[in-house]
């Protein structure tokens, strides 16, 4: 469970917390949670006076904050500036550097945002990712179950929390591998080159909402999930 506190405007993020599975498969590390606030977010970055600076949702901006992730305008690219070791599963390589090629804002109706990303992880390795926060409600209807007490769980967890005073947005996350947008973005393989990535962007933009807000079935993607806690 990673933990801090973070205020910006009415708003303050305390907390991550996985919810418990048996299957040691399903663990989701430090890192992949930060990587994922990091991601998922519609912020606008601009820069004033040589110093880079984020509009948009207070939430998304004490998402990012809390993440430890830092934009660079040069590259257009968020990274990874935390260096202090994990433990847990020292063997896995860590998400390192990220481009965003498409977001969803937050939409009321759905009560859920969006983001496609483009992912490096330290051993340089590329993936594609597609990242959703909202609504607990919301997002146990798509989040894929690795148990049958999963719901139990999530539900439990979350009124615990909502008791303690805490307001829950859930996360989850889902590898784009073997997806037509993966092969709609991506057609001759990830790359993270300028013009690959501003294609990758332009074919991004005409991929309707519909198409990412939803979790496939696809047996090889990875889902993790958690809840992000913030406090009104």
């Amino acid at each position: 469970m990673k933990t801090g506190t973070l205020t910006a405007d009415t708003q303050s993020l305390a907390k991550v917390v996985s919810i418990e599975s048996q299957n040691p498969s399903s663990y989701v590390s430090a890192a992949f949670q930060q990587f994922v606030l990091a991601g998922c977010h519609s912020l606008i970055q601009f820069e004033e006076n040589g110093k880079c600076s984020a509009i948009g949702d207070p939430l998304d901006k004490v998402a990012l904050q809390f993440s430890q992730w830092r934009y660079n305008q040069t590259s257009d690219c968020y990274f990874r500036t935390e260096t202090e070791t994990e433990s847990g599963s020292p063997q896995i390589s860590k998400p390192f550097r990220l481009w965003q090629l498409r977001s969803f804002p937050f939409d009321p109706s759905l009560r859920l945002s969006s983001a496609i990303v483009l992912l490096q992880l330290e051993d340089s390795r590329l993936q594609l990712w597609k990242l959703t926060k909202g609504s607990p409600d919301t997002m146990i209807k798509l989040l894929r179950k690795d148990s049958s007490l999963f719901d139990s769980h999530f539900k439990n967890q979350t009124q615990e929390l909502e008791m303690q005073g805490y307001r829950s947005i859930a996360l989850g996350a889902e590898n784009l591998a073997n997806t037509s947008i993966f092969q709609n973005l991506f057609p001759h393989g990830l790359s993270a080159d300028a013009e690959t990535l501003a294609k990758a962007r332009r074919k991004g933009e005409l991929i309707r909402r519909n198409a990412v807000d939803t979790f496939s079935n696809n047996d090889r993607s990875e889902e993790h999930t958690s809840e992000l806690q913030s406090r009104q």
